[in-house]
C-alpha cells in the first residue's frame, strides 16, 4: 500500500471564523503535515488571534501543533481592526471557551525560519494573515527562501477597499 507524503506546511493566521475554518481544513484533510500555526494581528488583536488559534486545534484534538505569536501590529501601515465582522473576539463572540493550552515561548518569525532550515523538504507557507510575520522571516535570514517551497496566500485588493461589501460573505 502506498502512503501518501504530506506537504510539510506552516499557516500564518489571524484566526477569525474563516482562518479557523481554513485551519482546520488543513489539519483534517490528510494532505499536509502542519508544522505550526504562526499569528499575526489581523482580524482582531494578536493575543484574541493566538487564543483562536489554540481554540481551533483544541476543538480538532491538535494540540500537538505549536502556535507561536508573531508581529501585533502592520509594519507600514495601521492596524485595522475586523471585530465589526469577526465579533470582539474573532470568532463571532460565539461563547466558545479558553483554550486550556498557551502559545509556545518564541517569536513566530523566528520559529519559521528555524521550522523551513529543520525541515527535511522545503516548507509551504500558507499565509491566511496580513504578511508581516512573513516579511519579517524574509528581512531577518537573506536563507530563509531557499528553504520555502512556496507561499499560497490569501489576496487581497490594492486600490480598493477589499471583499467588505455585503455581497462578498
Amino acid at each position: 500500500m502506498d502512503t501518501i507524503k504530506k506537504i510539510p506546511l506552516i499557516i500564518d493566521t489571524d484566526p477569525g471564523d474563516d482562518d479557523a475554518a481554513s485551519i482546520l481544513w488543513a489539519i483534517s484533510c490528510g494532505k499536509f503535515d502542519v508544522k505550526a500555526l504562526t499569528i499575526a494581528n489581523g482580524n482582531v488583536g494578536l493575543d484574541k488571534c493566538a487564543i483562536n488559534a489554540l481554540r481551533t486545534l483544541e476543538i480538532s484534538k491538535r494540540t500537538d501543533i505549536p502556535v507561536y505569536k508573531g508581529a501585533w501590529k502592520p509594519i507600514v501601515v495601521p492596524a485595522k481592526d475586523a471585530s465589526w465582522i469577526h465579533g470582539e473576539d474573532g470568532l463571532g463572540d460565539a461563547g466558545f471557551p479558553l483554550p486550556k493550552a498557551c502559545a509556545m515561548p518564541g517569536y513566530a518569525p523566528v520559529e519559521m525560519i528555524r521550522i523551513a532550515k529543520e525541515s527535511a523538504e522545503p516548507i509551504t507557507i500558507l499565509a491566511l494573515a496580513p504578511l508581516t510575520n512573513v516579511a519579517l522571516a524574509i528581512l531577518l535570514d537573506a536563507e530563509f527562501k531557499n528553504h520555502v517551497k512556496e507561499i499560497v496566500f490569501m489576496g487581497g485588493a490594492v486600490a480598493v477597499p477589499g471583499n467588505t461589501s455585503p455581497g462578498a460573505s
